[in-house]
């Protein structure tokens, strides 16, 4: 992971050094982050993502963009029936670096690609139950239980109201299983899918929809 991260910070700071042209901004935004794959039936979380990036101009309507974001991501799972009542939220918390190419359009309006790799901080598991009587509140630290990177990739579009102003929308989709646990015992939907498979092998991706607004320093 130490010798990704370097890769990562050379060839940003390559780019910044062979272009003078470069602008540094902050940006700030809203996540719907849910879980794709084998966990069916999860609904989205909503959470921030926040952080810092560059615009390292390639040419007149080429921007090269990277970022580091921290994101809250996720999902919400509802498995109650007729006597009992258990919810559950997974937040997980990654810093994530996307390398973004912006593509002009038109003037104002641009066109997003890029990957992105994501390092996990943290991952709670909040549960609640309810069998008929108090509701029990349980946290579980899921750390260990999913792989410390993601990998995904980034579409999306963006708008220019002012040389300093920006706002976008971008969809992630994940494209690395990020379930690392060997056993489940809580979740009922993991549970069937261990007991028709034979084992605890699954696959969870994350999947967010991202809405910020950026501010360049000029």
């Amino acid at each position: 992971m130490k010798k990704l991260i370097l890769i990562i910070a050379i060839t940003v700071l390559t780019a910044i050094n062979v272009n003078s042209q470069t602008q540094f901004g902050v940006k700030t935004g809203l996540n719907i982050a849910n879980l794709s794959g084998d966990l069916e039936g999860a609904d989205s979380r909503l959470g921030l993502n926040f952080g810092v990036f560059a615009e390292i101009l390639i040419s007149e309507k080429l921007i090269f963009q990277p970022e580091l974001l921290y994101s809250m991501q996720g999902a919400k799972s509802d498995y109650s029936g007729e006597a009992y009542s258990n919810k559950v939220k997974f937040k997980y918390n990654y810093l994530n670096v996307p390398l973004i190419i912006k593509y002009y359009v038109v003037n104002n309006f641009a066109v997003e690609v890029g990957p992105q790799i994501g390092f996990l901080l943290s991952a709670k598991d909040d549960y609640t139950f309810n069998y008929g009587g108090e509701p029990t509140n349980e946290e579980y630290d899921s750390k260990n239980d999913l792989k410390s990177i993601d990998f995904g990739l980034n579409f999306g579009v963006s708008y220019t109201i002012s040389k300093k102003i920006s706002f976008g929308a971008r969809y992630n989709v994940g494209l690395y299983n990020i379930d690392d646990a060997t056993h489940y015992n809580v979740m009922p939907q993991i549970d069937e899918i261990a007991e028709d498979n034979g084992e605890y092998d699954f696959e969870i991706k994350n999947s967010v929809f991202l809405f910020s607004v950026g501010y360049l320093f000029n």
